[in-house]
């Protein structure tokens, strides 16, 4: 075997290993790897991605070290981790590598994340306004590091003027989510050039934010609804905190099965569950993204308090095609936080950073280059405060699932 076979046959071995979460024994292998990459005839962006792969993978330990132990005994938020410094020597060997950006951008979030996890000093008012200031630092800095890697977000899109018109189809599909929603409502489902402003935006990978998406009496319902539930939440032992990935998060998620949620349409939250899930939503987010949708919709409630947040994270999993999340935060003001960020600076509607003002519906494609879609939601600032939505998934069949 050559050196190059013998840094697939390490790489792929540590692969395997993460895969069945012994993350210990696959960093050993990858750490063989990067040594044997550094000493044979590979090209600086081959060595460079070694260590790119080693760093997630340093970084998925630190994560999940600091879930499952604390803050407190976890490592000093203020200390560079040896996963920030493999990808610093990867950015080193190639200046331009997207994933190596990317990642060490993954890193520097959660090291400041790391302050809120479970510190005890961690939910005053004044740290975690600190926190929340530090995190939308780091990803604004999402710019510079797209100027010295310019794949670090995807290329350009070509959109074709065709898609750019209304066609008989489309406003079908709009009249139809219209009339379900009791026509009186809604006024973007007849606006032509809105439709295809918000088609445009998710056409060429980025997100579209939607004020007074739903009927308002709909949205103030499912909100009281909501904040009624018993919830489950990642720091009660109630659901035990996810960690996969670089991902960790403080939020809570209803006892009830979404499913039984759905059933109840003598409630607000089922009739808008039924709404977001049924058919004719369906074929207008075929409309307005140009992918086949028609899979079963995933609508979850979910609930951050003060000081619960999502780190970053990518949705592109399975069959999921575009995300949204219905935000229901109610009389939102700036110094609230609990922002949907996401990490390209041009992603959204309303900028970097939405607000999660109530009855704004989001939708962004979970699919392409780069860091289309990758986001997260910053800390909740206000006391007290909670910041309830409906997220989801609309979704594409598998060619196994029956039709």
């Amino acid at each position: 075997m050559s050196a190059a076979d013998h840094v697939t046959a390490y790489h792929g071995l540590a692969r395997h290993l993460a895969s069945t979460g012994r993350f210990s024994e696959a960093i050993t292998h990858q750490r063989k790897a990067v040594q044997l990459a550094a000493h044979g005839v590979n090209s600086s962006f081959d060595v460079a991605s070694e260590h790119v792969y080693l760093g997630q993978l340093l970084l998925r330990q630190e994560t999940a070290d600091t879930v499952s132990t604390g803050y407190t005994e976890a490592q000093d938020a203020e200390s560079t981790s040896e996963a920030e410094a493999q990808l610093k020597t990867a950015i080193s060997l190639a200046p331009s590598h997207p994933n190596a950006h990317e990642t060490l951008l993954c890193c520097e979030f959660d090291r400041e994340l790391r302050r809120v996890w479970t510190g005890r000093e961690a939910l005053r008012p004044s740290s975690l306004r600190q926190v929340h200031t530090a995190l939308r630092q780091v990803l604004k800095r999402a710019e510079q590091r797209r100027l010295v890697a310019p794949a670090l977000c995807g290329g350009d899109f070509d959109v074709p003027t065709a898609t750019m018109v209304m066609s008989a189809r489309f406003r079908a599909a709009s009249n139809r989510v219209w009339q379900d929603a009791g026509r009186h409502c809604c006024a973007w489902l007849q606006n032509g050039s809105m439709l295809l402003e918000i088609r445009r935006a998710l056409a060429t990978g980025r997100s579209s934010s939607i004020r007074e998406a739903l009927p308002i009496e709909l949205a103030a319902g499912v909100r009281h609804e909501l904040l009624d539930l018993t919830w489950a939440c990642s720091d009660d032992g109630g659901v035990q905190p996810l960690s996969y990935g670089a991902f960790m998060m403080r939020r809570c998620m209803p006892v009830v099965a979404e499913e039984q949620l759905a059933a109840n349409k003598s409630t607000s939250l089922g009739v808008a569950l039924s709404l977001l899930k049924g058919n004719a939503m369906k074929k207008l987010v075929t409309q307005l993204t140009g992918l086949k949708i028609d899979g079963v919709t995933i609508a979850q409630p979910t609930l951050l308090r003060f000081g619960d947040f999502l780190s970053i994270h990518n949705d592109a999993e399975g069959q999921r095609a575009v995300a949204f999340a219905w935000h229901l935060f109610d009389a939102w003001s700036p110094g609230d936080g609990g922002e949907l960020a996401f990490v390209c600076p041009e992603s959204s509607t309303l900028g970097q950073f939405v607000p999660p003002m109530a009855n704004t519906l989001t939708l962004f494609r979970t699919q392409g280059a780069g860091f289309l879609g990758t986001h997260a939601v910053l800390p909740v600032l206000r006391q007290g405060g909670r910041r309830v939505a409906i997220t989801g998934w609309f979704t594409t069949r598998s060619q196994s699932e029956p039709t």
